[in-house]
């Protein structure tokens, strides 16, 4: 058997170990104890996230999950999904994982109840990726003692899991077999097809993303004039709420386009991760033939104009949301619609994790 290093990221948000009281952390320290006592062996867990040596483990290991086994561990809960840093963590990592078929590495912990993850129909793409994940359950566990029997036990499994796991990993064969190659190859083609099929349509979502965005604008600039115009005849509050309701009405049917073209976005990508993966790894050893490189470059540069694009539109749209801060804060019949554009940002923001994990691929 091959000796396999362990390590691992404990992904969770500073605030929610601050309302446990530290509950979290000591959570990672006893899984770390219990998983050297059975077996033998240290477990590595990196856990402060603004640390150098986080970053530096964290880009020499998301292409390395076949050659020692690495661990992705987040705490999920509300405020888990609503973090961006989170978020981008959780579908990087699952999308490497997945491209070299190790979504076993995925370990999510369900802290507390986290009704995203309890909708079947949930348009959160991390939300989707945790429930089709294989969880642990620690949302009873978590009002146990850390003394009791109860909580040992499941630390105690949680740790065992990993030992399995780090073994079943060091017994993986990598793949030689010339017709293990010309399998993989094939699949891989299969994937590239769909991942220029979806491509096109990508362009085609960023494209009304980007009409939608700008079509808000004018009705922003709108709502602002009557704001004013109410002001300067003395209507006082009452005649906000009213040039603001009317404004929800009117935000409605645009939110929930951008609500729509930003889930599809997400979703698609984060789909679409594995095969994208591999059509770039691909396009990178077609470089050296001149008969391919073209092709190459042509989806590499493809790929860019996405990631161009999409920045330029997560970034007029955080500033379209930032002006409706004022709107949003003085009548709550504008949240509705707001909240639903601030999910469609979220899922963009899910996409732009994978195109940019993309380029850096393509890059390296």
């Amino acid at each position: 058997m091959s000796q396999v290093r362990s390590v691992g990221f404990w992904s969770y948000t500073r605030r929610d170990d601050d309302l446990e009281g530290g509950r979290i952390l000591r959570l990672a320290g006893k899984i770390q104890n219990e998983y050297e006592l059975i077996t033998g062996e240290e477990l590595k867990l990196f856990i402060d996230k603004k640390s150098v040596e986080w970053g530096e483990e964290w880009k020499r290991v998301t292409d390395t999950a076949l050659t020692e086994t690495v661990f992705f561990i987040p705490i999920i809960t509300p405020k888990y999904l609503q973090s961006e840093e989170c978020r981008r963590e959780f579908i990087e990592f699952v999308g490497r994982a997945a491209s070299v078929d190790a979504r076993d590495l995925v370990l999510p912990i369900l802290y507390i109840d986290t009704p995203a993850v309890n909708d079947v129909d949930t348009a959160d793409e991390v939300a989707r990726l945790v429930r089709d994940t294989q969880q642990s359950d620690w949302r009873t566990l978590r009002l146990t003692s850390e003394e009791s029997e109860a909580y040992r036990t499941a630390i105690n499994l949680l740790a065992q899991r990993l030992a399995d796991i780090t073994r079943e990993m060091a017994d993986r064969p990598l793949p030689e077999l010339a017709e293990e190659q010309q399998d993989d190859k094939n699949e891989q083609l299969d994937d590239i097809a769909e991942a220029e099929i979806a491509l096109e349509r990508w362009s085609k979502i960023l494209q009304e993303l980007g009409e939608a965005t700008q079509d808000l604008q004018p009705l922003l600039e709108k709502t602002t004039e009557q704001i004013t115009e109410s002001d300067r005849r003395g209507r006082g509050a009452r005649g906000r709420i009213q040039v603001l309701a009317r404004f929800a009405g009117e935000l409605k049917g645009p939110s929930d386009r951008l609500f729509e073209l930003g889930t599809e976005f997400g979703r698609t990508a984060v789909d679409a991760n594995p095969g994208v993966i591999a059509a770039i790894s691909m396009a990178k050893t077609a470089r050296q033939n001149p008969a391919e490189a073209a092709d190459a470059e042509e989806f590499i540069a493809t790929v860019r104009g996405l990631v161009e694009m999409s920045e330029d539109i997560a970034t007029a749209l955080r500033q379209l949301l930032s002006n409706m801060e004022d709107a949003e804060s003085v009548s709550r019949v504008v949240r509705s619609p707001v909240r639903r554009m601030r999910s469609g940002l979220a899922a963009m923001l899910d996409a732009l994790t994978v195109l940019d994990g993309w380029i850096q691929l393509a890059d390296e």
